[in-house]
């Protein structure tokens, strides 16, 4: 099959992953950390045109630095890596159990266009500082508001061939934007 023949075949793709999770509170952490690792790929074997395989390794870590005001510390490692002859589509995800575009985006590459920057080898690294501004209740429903500060960092390499960089460009990105939540 050549590549051609490929762009009008499907790609069947088969996901492992395991996750240890003991945040304090998952919709919005304080404290403690979330760990994930998976292994992905896809092969004839399972119904695919393509032949490729990732690996995914992903740390969240929280940390509360005040109680009043509510300040909190957010910080995530990510490597994901992957081989052989993937479509477009994969290359232009994160691997894991969350669909994640790279890098670029609302998750990861904040403040860069969707997607911008590709490459099957990926080291990201993102922090956050959280701080609560208001507290209060609506109809009874208590609502908890406040201002994050943040950055992306990332290295990306186009292909195992190519680890010096992106095509085209270096292979440093960030993304630095302020946000409110």
């Amino acid at each position: 099959v050549g590549p051609d023949d490929r762009l009008s075949r499907g790609t069947a793709a088969r996901a492992e992953s395991f996750t240890l999770d003991n945040r304090d509170f998952e919709p919005a952490p304080s404290q403690r950390y979330f760990l994930e690792a998976s292994t992905r790929g896809a092969h004839p074997w399972v119904g695919s045109s393509w032949t490729w395989a990732g690996m995914n390794l992903s740390l969240h870590g929280y940390d509360q630095l005040s109680a009043s005001p509510h300040v909190v510390y957010a910080g995530r490692v990510l490597v994901d890596l992957a081989a052989g002859a993937m479509p477009t589509e994969e290359i232009a995800e994160i691997g894991g159990t969350k669909d994640y575009g790279a890098f670029g985006g609302q998750w990861i590459g904040r403040g860069v266009r969707d997607r911008r920057y590709l490459g099957k080898l990926r080291v990201i690294h993102q922090s956050e500082l959280r701080v609560g501004v208001a507290s209060f209740d609506v109809f009874g429903w208590h609502l908890d508001n406040g201002v994050v500060a943040f950055a992306d960092l990332a290295w990306i390499g186009y292909d195992w061939d190519n680890v010096s960089g992106v095509f085209p460009g270096e292979p440093w990105r960030a993304g630095n934007p302020l946000g409110v939540v």
